[in-house]
């Protein structure tokens, strides 16, 4: 994966992607600086309902968000974070 940044992290569009702070053209910028990878970094487990499944404009938003970082030219991990809460 070679050179990569972490990206998304605490970013409001998670939970409205009309507040996204990252924009997916950044993912061009980045690739234009060098990089070729980037990991988002998600909070799933704040998405989901009572019976655990993730809510479809969440699984929108992050099928775009991997959509436009594929288009840029990047390797893409998902990194979930609820570490936390895996835990228990």
């Amino acid at each position: 994966m070679a050179r990569g940044l972490n990206v998304m992290s605490d970013d409001p569009g998670w939970a409205d992607p009309a507040k996204e702070q990252f924009k997916p053209r950044y993912f061009g910028m980045i690739h234009e600086a060098g990089f070729s990878s980037v990991r988002i970094i998600m909070k799933s487990f704040d998405h989901m309902d009572a019976a655990n499944r993730l809510s479809p404009t969440w699984l929108a938003f992050l099928d775009q968000t991997v959509a436009a970082a594929l288009a840029a030219g990047l390797t893409v991990a998902l990194d979930e974070q609820d570490f936390m809460l895996c835990g228990k």
